[in-house]
């Protein structure tokens, strides 16, 4: 597997489409942008998942922990550097592997919380999460749901009143 399919460091903000959650090629990509302008790999893998989060936040669906999501970019980040330790060997497990592994970068790079299709309220942002998770190419986001969005600043605007009162 060539590494610039990856390793791509000519777009910063490549981390998703702004109408679909990020794919785990994405987000590798994004990983490797922050890795390259002399990141750790923790504080690289820290602010690619604290984009991501913000991403699957805007589209209404429970995520889970930093910490976890972290430790799932990193397992990702893994998976791939064994891939590169065996990419010059000419039998066929490592190609096997190899196009298993660029199968799998179209994939979801799912951090929704395990509880997540029972926790959310609207039906839409439930039925996204499925069609995402079966098939990133076939649904999309809309743009903002103003009543949503309203909603939640009135609920925010109740809380700041209810903590001042206190």
């Amino acid at each position: 597997m060539d590494i610039r399919n990856i390793n791509d460091n000519s777009s910063p903000n490549s981390v998703h489409t702004p109408w679909r959650l990020p794919s785990k090629g994405q987000v590798l990509r994004k990983f490797y942008f922050h890795h390259g302008i002399e990141k750790t790999k923790p504080v690289a893998a820290k602010e690619v998942i604290e984009a991501v989060l913000l991403i699957w936040g805007r589209a209404g669906i429970p995520t889970s922990a930093l910490r976890t999501a972290k430790e799932k970019l990193l397992s990702l980040v893994a998976k791939y550097e064994a891939l590169q330790k065996h990419r010059k060997r000419a039998s066929e497990t490592p190609r096997m592997k190899e196009k298993m592994f660029k199968g799998d970068l179209e994939d979801l790079f799912d951090v929704a919380s395990s509880d997540a299709l029972d926790r959310m309220t609207v039906e839409e942002d439930n039925a996204f999460l499925r069609s995402q998770q079966e098939d990133r190419a076939t649904s999309s986001m809309a743009g903002l749901d103003c009543v949503t969005v309203e909603a939640q600043e009135r609920k925010k605007e109740r809380e700041r009143a209810e903590e001042m009162r206190k």
